[in-house]
């Protein structure tokens, strides 16, 4: 890229990176969706002033009619000598806690904030997951997604589709009302990079939402770690969460009603990743089978060990926590 004397002047950067909906299935997928406006959104109206672990967004736009989109941003790998980090890269204990960190920034900084409680561009979860399993068919995506993930999803789920359905519709309620603040959306691990000097961080901001913390923690910590580390760090490392986010402005709930709001939201991880291996014909082919199975291994073998469904219907928790 050259840039005129005025630009040079200006120290513009010497690469970008651009994202473009150029792929039909990618606007009919956003479009339907109704979330073509996200990154855009938040490139412009959020990011800039956030002291965050993020790309910095010089452009966004998109066409409502034809659903095209254009979001031009840092160039990570040339400012910041990024890794792109994926579900098969193994991730430590300190490079969740500064994701946890990171995420409590954001949330903090929004927390009840008029600008994201006032946002009609924002949707709540609910809206959110609804279009979408209006427009995809959740239930035949889903159960097409643990015939291809096989023996990745626990027995004792493999027959429980409709109750957990039922659940899904029931948590999602649940982190769409309350206090609510800017949510990433779709915070997984392959959503996240590491730079050069260790610090971790945050891309893809297309799904951003408005709602309950809970949404995006339960999201990246059911998907993000391997079984053994989640179940060895997720208490430390809610606490860790919440110790930040009072740090950053908001304003945390207590210790055990934080831990009943995570595990109540993990239904959604684990059926977003069967949607993702289960797709139909209308949806792009987002992520490797082998990754996919990978995170549905990881996002079921949660919701197996805190059984979300009973806690829905049981919000005292008494009994779900298995030691």
């Amino acid at each position: 890229m050259r840039y005129n004397q005025a630009g040079a002047a200006a120290g513009l950067p010497a690469t970008l990176f651009s994202k473009t909906t150029q792929h039909f299935k990618q606007r009919m997928m956003l479009g339907f969706i109704g979330i073509l406006a996200g990154e855009p959104t938040f490139y412009r109206d959020f990011r800039p002033g956030l002291g965050i672990e993020a790309p910095l967004g010089y452009h966004g736009g998109f066409d409502p009619l034809s659903w095209r989109s254009i979001s031009v941003t840092e160039d990570l790998a040339a400012t910041k000598d990024a890794e792109f980090v994926t579900a098969l890269r193994p991730i430590s204990r300190s490079e969740i806690e500064d994701l946890l960190a990171n995420m409590a920034v954001w949330h903090g900084r929004f927390w009840e904030a008029p600008e994201v409680t006032r946002n009609e561009r924002l949707h709540r979860p609910i809206a959110y997951v609804r279009r979408s399993a209006e427009t995809f068919g959740i239930a035949d995506v889903a159960r097409a997604g643990i015939d291809m993930a096989g023996e990745a999803v626990p027995a004792a789920l493999r027959h429980r589709t409709d109750d957990s359905l039922k659940a899904l519709w029931a948590g999602l309620e649940e982190c769409s009302t309350g206090p609510a603040t800017l949510l990433h959306g779709d915070p997984h691990i392959g959503n996240t990079y590491v730079t050069g000097e260790g610090r971790m961080g945050f891309t893809d901001w297309q799904c951003v939402l408005r709602g309950s913390w809970a949404y995006d923690v339960s999201y990246l910590l059911t998907g993000g770690l391997t079984v053994e580390d989640r179940r060895a760090w997720e208490r430390d490392l809610l606490e860790h969460y919440l110790h930040r986010l009072d740090a950053a402005g908001g304003e945390p709930p207590t210790s055990e009603e934080a831990w009943t709001a995570y595990r109540q939201q993990m239904l959604w991880p684990y059926y977003a990743w069967l949607s993702t291996i289960g797709h139909g014909a209308l949806q792009p082919d987002m992520q490797p089978d082998e990754v996919s199975i990978e995170m549905v291994a990881r996002t079921a073998t949660a919701v197996d060990d805190h059984d979300p469904v009973a806690l829905l219907s049981d919000p005292s928790g008494i009994g779900s926590w298995r030691e």
